[in-house]
């Protein structure tokens, strides 16, 4: 179970732990490996010094120097340029950043297999396409047992009682397939969950006291949306899907979706003045959330839960990362008007 990431001819392999070159494996230090891993994850968005001592070194200190070395390894096995790069770029004072477009596919093991599914558009209609079919055979075992079960003599060869099987046989075929197709489309427009992945950017202007404009930056990906927040503080939510029994067997991973944006004023605990909230979520196809929140059966095999983040202060210039992991949201600063405006909020 893990992510596969492709670049030019580059294959970077989490599971497995290993890196590719045109199909050959090309040996990488582990913690080289890491640094690799945790840029390719977030393709054209900075990667600060202190998250690369946090996610690959966990949080040993270490000089700057034994960064750089890192880095300067991975240029090397990858045949990039520091002065003219087309993976590696460096954010003088900053940090790294991939600049080059990465694939990123999802392998699932599935009955002692792996199967691999593209993320994005065509991730999404390979898992509507398998549903669908695992629908449609579904509906063959339940017209099956219904259209047998009614007939009254079905090993008699009368021509009504073939024809009531085939009839069943091909409702059922229709409403599994159709079902189907409906959770794969609803489980495509969640995105895979990462414990402790950066899912978003916000950054923030002030129009007037009380009132920001905010954009919103999805990761990845970096679709950007722009809204305006009233009041003094911020806070997004978001849905998660948790497998339970064979769908968890199977190798379904948790997903997400983020669901809405709020401005809303820090000192009205009782909520009683006006809050700003947009809606974050798509519907992914038919409404997957609401047919599990309702079916019984979904609840054995999925657990649906809506993840509150907590406030946040808005300010001019501010930038915010949001961080979601199996325990919750977070909003961390990242840069110095975030981190000025939490600490006297």
């Amino acid at each position: 179970m893990g992510a596969q990431f492709k670049f030019d001819r580059f294959v970077v392999d989490g599971s497995q732990r290993q890196l590719k070159c045109d199909g050959a494996p090309v040996e990488v230090n582990s913690r080289y490996l890491d640094a690799l891993l945790l840029m390719v994850r977030n393709p054209g968005q900075l990667i600060t010094r202190d998250r690369f001592l946090d996610d690959v070194w966990n949080g040993i200190p270490v000089t700057d120097e034994a960064l750089s070395q890192c880095i300067a390894h991975l240029r090397r096995t990858l045949g990039d340029d520091a002065s003219k790069p087309r993976f590696i770029e460096t954010v003088p004072k900053h940090g790294y950043r991939f600049i080059a477009p990465v694939e990123e596919r999802q392998a699932q093991p599935l009955l002692g297999r792996q199967v691999t599914f593209p993320l994005g558009w065509q991730g999404g209609l390979s898992l509507a396409s398998a549903s669908t079919l695992g629908g449609g055979l579904v509906g063959v075992a339940g017209g099956l047992l219904y259209g047998l079960g009614a007939t009254p003599d079905p090993l008699q060869p009368a021509v009504g009682a073939a024809s009531f099987l085939i009839v069943m046989l091909s409702v059922n075929i229709l409403a599994g397939a159709i079902a189907g197709f409906a959770i794969g489309a609803g489980i495509a427009g969640y995105d895979r969950l990462r414990d402790g992945q950066a899912v978003a950017e916000l950054y923030f202007e002030q129009l007037v006291p009380g009132r920001f404009r905010v954009t919103i930056t999805r990761l990845p990906g970096g679709r950007m949306q722009v809204f305006d927040l009233g009041g003094d503080a911020w806070r997004v939510d978001a849905r998660t899907l948790h497998w339970r029994g064979w769908a968890l067997e199977a190798g379904f991973e948790p997903r997400y979706q983020l669901d809405r944006l709020t401005g809303l004023d820090a000192a009205d605990t009782q909520k009683t003045l006006p809050r700003t909230t947009y809606e974050l979520g798509d519907a992914g196809g038919l409404e997957f959330w609401q047919q599990i929140r309702a079916g019984r059966y979904w609840r054995r095999v999925v657990e649906a839960r809506v993840v509150y983040g907590p406030n946040a202060a808005m300010a001019n210039g501010a930038r915010y990362e949001v961080v979601l992991s199996t325990q919750g949201l977070d909003g961390r600063s990242i840069n110095d008007a975030a981190a000025l405006r939490q600490a006297v909020h």
